[in-house]
């Protein structure tokens, strides 16, 4: 058989086929993730950086990608679904917080999470090297932007923001 590679991947069936197959992967992960979470974090734990990836790619799928996504937190030891984050934010918490770096010990020792903590704030950490490429093709989720705690206006009160303003 002599196909060519564009000819695959420009046929509607292989598209199709693709799809469906996504489709039934994630469904498949979403149980997992339900039903057995030891199960599927061991899974995260071996492939959760290919599954950012496929956020990065920009398909079809990337919510219910998003969903899937685990993160380590400043306030908790195991894992964290964004919509977990999400839930258990304060309701003056505007945004999702992030911090990355090497690994968790070298973030949760980091000063900059000192203002977080003092105003309750929850700070996803990330120590994946494609994590920074995940935020950016994010942007937000669940209406709630992205931010880093290295921002310039993160953290600070409305009080210290007119004051800046005022000072600049």
């Amino acid at each position: 058989l002599n196909v060519s590679r564009e000819i695959l991947q420009s046929n509607p069936h292989v598209k199709a086929i693709a799809k469906r197959l996504t489709k039934k992967v994630l469904t498949s992960l979403e149980t997992m993730a339900g039903a057995d979470r030891e199960k599927y974090e061991q899974f995260w734990t071996a492939f959760g950086a290919v599954l950012k990836e496929g956020i990065c790619a920009g398909e079809d799928e990337d919510r219910r990608l998003a969903k899937l996504c685990l993160f380590h937190t400043s306030d908790l030891d195991g894992w964290s679904t964004l919509d977990s984050y999400v839930a258990r934010m304060p309701e003056d918490q505007e945004a999702i917080y992030y911090i990355t770096g090497a690994d968790r010990e070298t973030l949760a020792a980091t000063p900059h999470l000192e203002v977080f903590r003092a105003r309750n704030f929850e700070v996803l950490y990330l120590t994946d090297p494609v994590d920074e490429w995940l935020i950016d093709a994010l942007g937000e989720f669940d209406g709630k932007p992205l931010r880093s705690v290295h921002g310039d206006d993160v953290g600070q009160d409305d009080e210290a923001k007119e004051k800046l303003a005022e000072a600049s």
